[in-house]
């Protein structure tokens, strides 16, 4: 059987997200979306979502309530789907599936802190 790698900072985890009223109803997303990035290269530290996979291993799932006013912190320098910022309810569900998790190689750590350095998204992370 195959050892499975435990997620901990400078992993590369590429997970599939979905969003929803509650937690048995994932409806804010038409799809699972993909996310690829290593965990804990950004220069504040561990975004919530980062905070909840470590210690975890592909093939799991997480859950995670997310208040509205939280969602800055839980998202950090990572990618954010726009359509949460519009959701009018004051918290979300988000479920994510962990699809696999690897040490991540030095040259994609090195990549990986320059980019999140240089955030374009929008999404209020003071990156810009």
């Amino acid at each position: 059987m195959k050892e499975l790698h435990t997620i901990a900072p400078l992993s590369r985890v590429q997970l599939m997200l979905e969003a929803g009223a509650t937690r048995e109803r994932m409806d804010m997303t038409p799809r699972p979306l993909p996310l690829d990035f290593i965990v804990g290269v950004a220069a504040e530290g561990l975004a919530g979502i980062e905070a909840a996979l470590i210690g975890r291993h592909a093939e799991e799932q997480v859950f995670m309530e997310v208040k509205k006013t939280e969602i800055p912190d839980m998202f950090g320098h990572l990618p954010t789907p726009g359509f949460i910022f519009s959701t009018p309810d004051p918290s979300f569900y988000v479920k994510l599936d962990i699809v696999s998790a690897a040490p991540a190689d030095n040259r994609e750590i090195i990549k990986s802190m320059a980019a999140a350095t240089q955030c374009g998204c929008s999404c209020g992370c003071d990156h810009h």
